[in-house]
């Protein structure tokens, strides 16, 4: 039985800085300044070369989310509803 897939390398999991930006739709240059600036995703030294964990940007994404507020005219529209059922009890 021949193994035909290709083997695991100690890279696998990591994206080189150019991948990186790609995904995050920014510029190599734009992660430079993070990285000056102690912003963005967690990175590694690879000698001299900048490599992202995958799991790592994900967390870093996840931790950037944002949970939608209502509008003030909903938020008000909402209040007014709930006390006319309550009212209405």
């Amino acid at each position: 039985m021949s193994n035909t897939a290709l083997p695991l390398t100690l890279l696998a999991g990591y994206l080189t800085e150019a991948e990186m930006a790609a995904q995050l739709g920014k510029s190599t240059r734009t992660l430079k300044r993070w990285r000056a600036a102690g912003k963005g995703p967690p990175y590694t030294l690879n000698g001299r070369s900048v490599i992202y964990n995958i799991a790592s940007g994900k967390a870093y994404l996840k931790d950037g989310e944002i949970t939608p507020r209502l509008s003030r005219p909903a938020r008000k529209l909402a209040r007014n509803s709930i006390a006319a059922v309550q009212g209405a009890s």
